[in-house]
Parts: C-alpha cells; structure tokens; sequence
C-alpha cells in the first residue's frame, strides 16, 4: 500500500493550469493528457441525455510501472443535473477517464530537450479539434477563420461575444488555438490542486472507542469507588466529546450547505461516522483530496461498495483498485454551489496495473459516489 498524500488547493496564474504543465487541477477546461485518446460523445453522455462537466484531475505519472504510464492522468467528469443524477453509488452521474503516455511522445518536452523557453509549451501542437470554451471534443469550426472549434452552437455563441469576435482571421495560431483561458459560467472555478504526503490518522481505528467502551473490570470489585468515580468521568468526557462534535456538526454545516443536513440528522452510528471523518481530517482540515493506491477510503455516508460493486478492467482483468479521492470539502473552498455540484465523497478505483491504452479510447475507470447519509439505503435531503 502506497503512503497517504493529501491534497489542497492552491490559487496559481491560469498558464499553469494548461495541458505542457502536466497539473492535477480541480475546475476549468480538462488539460487532456493524449490527444489520440480523449473520450468518445458517447462516454461524455449521461444516461439523462446531457453532456458531462468537467470535475477535476489527478495526474500521477511515474507511480505506476511500466514506459506507458510514464505520463498518466485521470479526468473525472459530473453531470450537470446534479439534483437528479448525482445519485448514490456506482456512478451516479460521475465518470472517470485514465489517458497514459510514455516518456518518448510528440506532445510533451522531456526535462532533457525541454529550455526555459519550452516550459510550459507543446513540444507539437496537437492535431485535434477542442471546444475553445469548455475544452471538450468538438464536432464545429467557426465558418470564418475555421481555427476555432466548438462542441455547440451555446459554445460558439459565447466565443463570439467573448473575443473572437474582434479576432476572428484566418491567421489564428498557436496554442490558443486549442483552448481559452478564460473563466467561463458553465465551467467550474479553475484551482491547482497540490498534493503532499502525510503521516497522519487515517480514520481506520474507528473502532477503539467501542472497544474503550466494552471494557470489563476483571479482577476489580463491584464497590471498588476509584473505579467507579473513573468510570463515570470516563462517561462525562464522552459526553463533553459528543456536546463538542455536535456544535462543529452545526458549524460545518452552516459553512458547507452540502453537510448541512448532518447537524439535523444525527443518530449513535451515524455520528460515529462523522466522528471517524472529522479525525481523519483533524491534522489537516484544509485538505479536499486524498491519494492512496492501493489504500482505503474515507467514507462520509454508509453507502460504502460491496466488492460486487467494483468490476475488474475490462483491458487485462484485473481487479480494481482504490486509487483517489475528492472531498466534500472542496465545494465551500472554491465556492461552488450546490446547485452546480452536489456530493459527498467521490472515490475512484482505476487498474493496479496502469494498463496499455494504446490501441483504445481513453479507458472508464469507476467512480463510487459516497454521499452524506444516516443509513445504508437514504441518502440525507435537506
């Protein structure tokens, strides 16, 4: 099992967000990784019929073995009818896409042959049509200049209104041409996301209070006063611990609309799992992501994935494993509302070998939508 990184955000000059920089990114336009490999319309569709958002990525080139994942990416998509589609469970309106390059590619420099000057830059352009306002694949060109690319007429539309309208020539060159920089209201707020290891309290030991708690006095008398008075102080500091944990309930829920309906909601076992999630955290209470193959993750809801659930890779057979995760945490931290994006815990379980994706499409992975629940079968509405 890999060590604990976890990951937090960080504000950065959008430049660096961009493909060359190779960044693990919440928000934006997706920095594609193979452009022979990007995800089909089909695999960008929700069931519902919609087109999928852009979410976040985690790049993690040299973790896994093997001159194919020299460069390796995952993209995390969600369907922006969040109230409806955002279910629990397998899916549930998220999907995952892992893109794989080896270290001899036409688009990315090496350390070796790369300048001060190429930092940052495609050492090829590539040769695709994007969407230049949401990055995605793109289906149309604009009729006058035909360098901008667009995946819809809504796209196109608010290009024109935002700059190409002045710039609009057939002399629309160079890495632009791929994408803008540009915020935009149907993308997410853009954010690098940074990625440290620790060494801290993984929430795995949740059950050392029951077992604290199904202690026995073997070998003490029934009218031993020292123990009592020791039990008794024992059972004011838990109610102390649960007085406190009920008040930072109320406080997270009133700065993250999507736990708000933990503070009203509360049973034994259900705070017990907040309890669990909150210690997790408690070292490192900025953190939104955390990083782990071949670990565990750390749930927020009882809608935890039966081994069932988790299919092997359809490319070697392999059984999946956990790989990622992204916090609730970092709705609030970047301002993004619950009307855009709601969820609980997204864990990602991708291929422990990394696979070959060389003659595919860019590859699903899984992605398991852990939501903010009481217990195994509803999730919390407000």
């Amino acid at each position: 099992m890999a060590e604990l990184e976890v990951g937090f955000v960080e504000d950065c000059a959008p430049a660096l967000l961009t493909a060359p920089n190779l960044p693990t990114k919440f928000g934006g336009r997706p920095a594609w990784l193979n452009f022979e490999q990007l995800p089909t319309k089909e695999q960008l569709t929700c069931t519902c019929g919609a087109t999928l958002r852009f979410l976040f990525q985690v790049y993690s080139g040299g973790l896994y073995k093997g001159d194919q994942n020299y460069h390796r990416c995952v993209f995390v998509f969600v369907c922006p009818n969040a109230s409806t589609c955002n279910n629990p469970g397998r899916q549930g309106g998220f999907r995952a896409f892992r893109q794989t390059l080896p270290r001899q590619n036409k688009y990315f420099h090496e350390v070796s042959d790369a300048t001060d000057d190429a930092s940052g830059t495609f050492k090829q352009l590539p040769d695709v049509r994007l969407c230049y306002a949401c990055g995605m694949p793109a289906s149309k060109s604009c009729s006058r200049c035909h360098k901008r690319h667009y995946c819809s007429r809504d796209h196109q539309r608010w290009h024109w209104l935002h700059g190409h309208k002045d710039e609009c020539t057939a002399d629309c060159t160079g890495y632009a041409d791929l994408v803008s920089v540009e915020p935009a209201e149907f993308l997410f707020p853009e954010r690098l996301l940074v990625l440290e290891p620790i060494k801290t309290n993984t929430g795995d030991s949740d059950d050392d209070d029951d077992d604290d708690d199904d202690e026995t006095l073997d070998g003490l008398d029934d009218d031993d006063d020292t123990t009592t008075k020791k039990k008794h102080d024992d059972d004011d500091d838990d109610d102390d611990d649960d007085d406190d944990m009920h008040s930072e309930l109320q406080q997270i829920a009133k700065e993250n609309p999507n736990l708000a309906p933990v503070a009203a909601n509360t049973s034994t076992e259900f705070d017990k799992m907040i309890k669990k999630f909150r210690k997790a955290l408690a070292d490192e209470p900025d953190q939104v992501l955390r990083y782990q193959q071949g670990g565990k993750p750390l749930w927020i809801g009882s809608r935890v994935p039966e081994e069932h659930d988790i299919s092997p890779c359809p490319t070697c057979g392999a059984m999946r494993e956990f790989e990622f995760e992204l916090l609730p945490q970092i709705l609030p931290t970047v301002e993004v509302s619950t009307t855009a994006a709601d969820f609980g815990v997204l864990a990602v379980y991708t291929c422990p070998n990394s696979c070959d994706t060389a003659n595919t499409d860019a590859l699903e992975e899984i992605v398991w939508h852990n939501p903010v629940t009481r217990n195994s079968t509803e999730p919390l509405s407000s």
